[in-house]
């Protein structure tokens, strides 16, 4: 019986702090959202923009100039960028490398 109550307590502890984290997307089914996440590729670098490649679909992804040049992204590099998806590009809050540095982007 103790065990069935930890374990009940032990799941809703675990979908308590699940429901609390921000949603992953695929770019295929990306729609305007408050705040999201999206994992890919970089296959496009330009002054204050990116395009990223989840294997679903590409994205513009809009970074501002200042925060790009001090990244010192490249293509290929594989990055999770959470934001805020708006019409035909996705506005950029926080990216994150694959070795786990954060960038925070700020508006210019």
């Amino acid at each position: 019986m103790k065990k069935i109550v930890l374990g009940i307590l032990a799941l809703t502890a675990v979908l308590a702090v699940g429901s609390i984290a921000i949603a992953q997307s695929k770019i295929r089914d990306l729609q305007n959202a408050n705040s999201t996440t999206i994992t890919g590729k970089i296959v496009q670098l330009g002054d204050d923009e990116f395009i990223i490649d989840d294997g679903t679909g590409q994205l513009l992804v809009d970074a501002e100039k200042s925060t790009l040049r001090t990244a010192n992204l490249k293509n290929g590099e594989t990055v999770t960028v959470r934001g805020r998806a708006d019409d035909d590009e996705f506005n950029a809050i926080s990216i994150t490398r694959a070795n786990g540095q954060i960038i925070y982007v700020f508006d210019d």
